[in-house]
């Protein structure tokens, strides 16, 4: 999800962006990496050492990657917990105009409402994307 906010970012803009259990903040989503011991092998350290707040996207949030952005995040997600800078993230979203819906998923694991979908037809997840991809049309 922090990639996909990064590079929407730039133009040509999309409509909308579902980011799905994103790091938002590295700092923060580093010093919880170092909390669970897994720093050293991470590639957040050595990828982004000396220019992890800039880099964020929360840093950069004001130039929203779209016009609507679907935050989802699943709360009990230990490997990219909300904490990592969503809230941070969805606030400078809409004060730089952003169309924000965050949702926050009674999930125990890291993607799990998204991997669900891939066997499961009725899984809620096709759902919200579904509804985000019909209010850019009807917004057409």
């Amino acid at each position: 999800a922090h990639l996909v906010a990064a590079a929407a970012a730039r133009a040509p803009r999309p409509a909308a962006v579902a980011l799905c259990s994103g790091v938002f903040d590295l700092e923060a989503h580093y010093a919880h990496e170092r909390s669970r011991g897994v720093h050293d092998v991470s590639a957040l350290g050595a990828a982004f050492e000396g220019s992890m707040r800039e880099l964020s996207p929360a840093a950069s949030a004001a130039a929203a990657p779209a016009d609507r952005v679907l935050v989802i995040h699943g709360d009990r997600d230990r490997i990219a917990p909300a904490s990592s800078g969503a809230d941070a993230f969805c606030d400078a979203l809409r004060a730089g105009g952003a169309d924000v819906r965050r949702l926050d998923v009674p999930e125990p694991g890291h993607l799990d409402y998204a991997f669900r979908a891939m066997y499961d037809e009725q899984a809620p997840f096709l759902g919200w994307v579904t509804d985000l991809v019909d209010e850019v049309r009807a917004a057409r």
